[in-house]
């Protein structure tokens, strides 16, 4: 009989560990989470604030191209003062070659202004 029992023994007591316990058995609550739903009218509201949004980005670009043109204007003006410095020196001097080369550096960033002032102004 004892020896049925020593055999029996270890069977029993995985048996009884591998059962379930009673708190892990027992089910959580889920969590709920509400999504909200988009209304009828829902849509104009933001076709609204895109066309708000489009209306600003217009404008901007409207100041930007106003802007980029009297910086133009400021740029061709120095180029030409510098032209007519540069023709006070004698023709290849090193001063005139300098001066000339200032007023073709500022000539070009007047003219890329004036392409940049042009491309907003058709955006606006």
């Amino acid at each position: 009989m004892w020896i049925k029992l020593f055999f029996l023994m270890p069977i029993v007591i995985v048996c009884v560990s591998c059962a379930p316990n009673s708190t892990d058995s027992i089910p959580q609550p889920t969590k709920t989470i509400y999504v909200p739903v988009p209304q009828p009218g829902g849509q104009s509201n933001i076709q609204e604030d895109y066309e708000s949004d489009l209306e600003e980005i217009k404008e901007a670009n409207c100041r930007l191209a106003n802007d980029l043109l009297l910086q133009h204007i400021d740029l061709d003006r120095e180029a030409s003062d510098l032209r007519n410095q540069a023709n006070s020196f004698e023709y290849g001097s090193d001063s005139y070659r300098r001066l000339m080369e200032q007023a073709d550096n500022l000539r070009d960033q007047s003219i890329n202004l004036l392409i940049k002032s042009t491309r907003l102004r058709e955006n606006c």
